[in-house]
């Protein structure tokens, strides 16, 4: 481990108040004591600080030393360790978090990280271009790197084709090939059962949105229902991690959750043989 890393590790617990990120100042604080420097390696030990309490805004002090960190795991690691560096980097830079946001440069290192074959850079920059994040909006491209990504076996990737195909961009819209996207994005988040991932309430929203109004299927009320009750727990975790994004969507899918149960409060038949009795 560079001494230099090691030694600004040391510096940072007394430049930051602990009180403000009481989580990440205890992981410094184990990792000077228990010499954790000694073993990990530099991308293990980036990771490991980035993702240390998500909720909290990143000190300015540390956030030199995660982007330090993955910059030496992009000059030792394997191509594979370097695709999954310059992905990080990406992310850490188009967070506002960590107070580096320039989502110009998180843009080229997702690039930087596609090339080395990292799946979920190939979704990143499909958000850029949809999006026009550090980039001019460019619908064609969007399409080419989700496409990419879905291939790949990203459910992230696959539900965002679906959003292309219901909207029409770049593509003729066609809400069944949207339905068939969101399907196999279910698949793909079934197939890593076991595992949480992050899009796992975009997914369900989506399918949930989509019994709910008849997009490319019939309307299905008790699937919605249970598509959104899926969405619900995804979005609470996602919150819990510190994503701000999903608030939104929670009121979303659990205003859906109260609107069907009344629709089919509604539906409820009357048991007449009981008020006989």
């Amino acid at each position: 481990m560079d001494k230099k890393i090691v030694n600004d590790l040391k510096n940072s617990i007394r430049k930051f108040n602990e009180k403000d990120n009481p989580r990440l100042y205890a992981l410094i604080k184990d990792i000077i004591e228990q010499k954790l420097y000694e073993t990990c390696d530099y991308l293990t030990l980036a990771i490991m600080l980035d993702t240390k309490d998500m909720t909290k805004q990143m000190p300015e002090v540390v956030t030199d030393i995660i982007v330090e960190l993955y910059l030496k795991a992009v000059e030792t690691g394997d191509t594979y360790e370097q695709g999954l560096a310059y992905n990080n980097l990406g992310a850490f830079h188009y967070s506002e978090r960590s107070g580096h946001q320039d989502q110009k440069k998180s843009l080229e290192y997702y690039k930087k990280a596609a090339k080395c074959g990292e799946i979920t850079a190939f979704s990143n920059l499909g958000y850029a271009y949809l999006y026009g994040n550090g980039t001019e909006i460019d619908y064609e491209k969007a399409y080419y790197y989700f496409s990419q990504g879905a291939l790949g076996g990203m459910p992230e990737a696959m539900y965002k084709l679906g959003d292309m195909f219901r909207y029409g961009y770049y593509v003729e819209k066609d809400e069944n090939m949207a339905r068939i996207a969101y399907i196999k994005a279910e698949r793909l988040l079934e197939n890593g059962q076991g595992f949480f991932i992050p899009c796992t309430g975009k997914v369900y929203l989506r399918l949930g949105d989509m019994y709910f109004e008849g997009i490319g299927t019939a309307v299905d009320y008790e699937r919605a229902f249970e598509c959104y009750q899926r969405a619900e727990r995804g979005f609470y975790e996602m919150i819990r991690l510190g994503d701000l994004y999903s608030d939104s969507s929670l009121k979303h899918v659990t205003d859906r959750q109260t609107e069907i149960r009344r629709i089919l409060d509604e539906e409820l038949p009357v048991i007449d043989w009981a008020e006989k009795h």
